[in-house]
C-alpha cells in the first residue's frame, strides 16, 4: 500500500499492490479519498498484512482507517511534527 498526496484534486491516493507468487503477477487497485476528510475501510480483518501500510498513511498522510483499532500517530512521523497535529508527507505541511 502506498498513499500519494493530490492537493490541486483535492484527494489523497491510496494504492494497494497485491503479488500472487502463484501466478506471478500483480494487482494494483487504487482509490482516493478527499483530503478534508480521508476516511476509508480498513483491510487489516481480511488482510493482516496491512497494517503496517494503514499506519503509516494514518501517521503521514492522515488517513483515517474505519475498523483499525491499532491506528496511532508517531508509527514513523517525528514527535515534534506530531505534537504539532502534522502530517508530514502531505505537500501543504510545511516540512
Amino acid at each position: 500500500r502506498s498513499a500519494v498526496d493530490l492537493p490541486k484534486e483535492g484527494a489523497i491516493e491510496l494504492n494497494y499492490v497485491f503479488w500472487s507468487i502463484k501466478h506471478r503477477a500483480a494487482l494494483i487497485v487504487k482509490t482516493r479519498v478527499g483530503r478534508e476528510r480521508p476516511v476509508v475501510p480498513t483491510i487489516v480483518d481480511i488482510v493482516p498484512g496491512a497494517l503496517g501500510g494503514e499506519l503509516e498513511a494514518y501517521d503521514l498522510f492522515g488517513v483515517m482507517f474505519e475498523g483499525n483499532a491499532r491506528l496511532r500517530r508517531g508509527f514513523l512521523a517525528p514527535e515534534d511534527l506530531v505534537s504539532k497535529g502534522v502530517y508530514p508527507l502531505r505537500k501543504d505541511a510545511g516540512v
